[in-house]
């Protein structure tokens, strides 16, 4: 990485940058210490993929596209940022913004990429022009703040919170409620009788559509068990069917019950530990809202008998890994989503993984902090439409 580069005005430092991703450092850097070389009439803006966030002690200005993250040296400058959120020529700050820092200041934005040209319209190529227009804010932001060479913040299993906080527990503290025991699993005949992966990866298929009668509960009992219990303790973490980064296992699973046959509906969380549920005190209003978004994600074709909800305790894969958490987290439920599919499949059941589910509605249902504990994942479960279980 460069050294940083350094906006000045009459002897005054106005900004510093640095270079975030080493993708930016492949051109030629800016100068920051010539004239402006932007016409007063060239409009401008504020690049819609930059942040403005605290950083320490200052205030920076950042993006990912760009590749750089600006220290602002004199409070009054975020007056300035706070013009370019619409479309202004030179001449137009200038006069907005009276100050002999203002012209090198929008030069040194404008030469980093924080600033892009805007037609009359407000449109910027941003808007306007694939890549960038096919891209949100916070998809950018969240793949390059994860990924090594477009990041200059530390990644990886760092520890760093080893001697400040408790690492969290492996195991979920239980909450109130009696456990509901779950039928015992004959591994020995899942292992004799089951079809081959071969035959199960060529079978699968998202299925939207759900039979008329309820799921069973020794098949919910099943499926957990094949996809979600404890196998056994590893190095740093849990074992478990799947795997998880570091061993973590950070997610949980929930079970929104719509209908099952030998079980009530309701909201339950499963024990990994025992092969156990435990029922929540769910309100109706909630336990209906995880569904009905379960319901609309399918393209409103069916409403499924379950919702297993997978929710991350945040906590548990943060305190190792800085920088990639989040990133984890979702790897990881993409790893259950396709276990599960793929034990529905072999088991006869219809599964659908959801592409979003209603946070808010599973904070309100287990009376979780979200920022502890959230829902990151949904699949939806029932027997298969025109098929009788047996």
């Amino acid at each position: 990485m460069r050294s940083a580069l350094v906006c000045e005005a009459g002897g005054v430092r106005l900004a510093e940058a640095v270079l975030t991703s080493r993708l930016a450092g492949a051109g030629a850097a800016p100068d920051p210490h010539g004239p402006p070389r932007l016409s007063r009439f060239a409009v401008l803006r504020l690049s819609r993929f930059a942040a403005l966030r605290r950083h320490g002690e200052h205030l920076v200005l950042e993006s990912p596209v760009a590749g750089y993250r600006v220290t602002l040296l004199r409070p009054r400058d975020v007056v300035l940022l706070s013009l370019l959120a619409r479309p202004r020529t030179l001449t137009e700050l200038q006069e907005l913004a009276p100050d002999q820092g203002t012209g090198p200041l929008v030069a040194f934005l404008a030469g980093l990429g924080l600033l892009v040209p805007a037609a009359a319209n407000g449109l910027t190529p941003e808007d306007l022009e694939p890549p960038a227009a096919l891209r949100e804010f916070h998809d950018v932001w969240a793949h390059a703040l994860s990924r090594t060479g477009l990041t200059d913040t530390r990644l990886g299993g760092t520890n760093r919170f080893d001697g400040r906080h408790p690492r969290p527990p492996a195991l979920r503290a239980d909450a109130p409620g009696e456990p509901i025991a779950l039928a015992e699993v004959d591994l020995d005949r899942l292992r004799r009788d089951d079809p081959t992966l071969t035959d199960v990866m060529e079978r699968r298929r998202s299925v939207r559509t759900f039979g008329r009668r309820p799921i069973p509960a020794d098949r919910l009992s099943e499926l957990l068990h094949r996809v979600a219990r404890i196998t056994g303790v590893g190095h740093d973490g849990l074992l478990r069917p799947v795997p998880s980064a570091g061993g973590m296992h950070e997610l949980e699973y929930y079970l929104a019950v719509r209908t099952c046959d030998g079980l009530a509906p309701g909201l339950y969380r499963y024990r990994p530990a025992d092969h156990t549920l435990v029922p929540f005190p769910a309100d109706v209003t909630s336990l209906v809202r995880i569904l009905d978004h379960a319901h609309r994600a399918m393209g409103g074709t069916g409403v499924p008998h379950v919702v297993l909800t997978l929710a991350a305790r945040f906590g548990r894969q943060s305190w190792k890994y800085e920088g990639i958490s989040y990133a984890l987290t979702l790897k990881n439920a993409g790893v259950v989503m396709e276990a599960v599919c793929l034990a529905a499949t072999a088991m006869g059941l219809a599964a659908c993984p959801l592409g979003g589910g209603d946070s808010a509605a599973f904070a309100t249902a287990t009376g979780l902090d979200p920022l502890e504990e959230s829902s990151v994942a949904e699949i939806a479960l029932g027997s298969l439409p025109g098929r009788e279980e047996t």
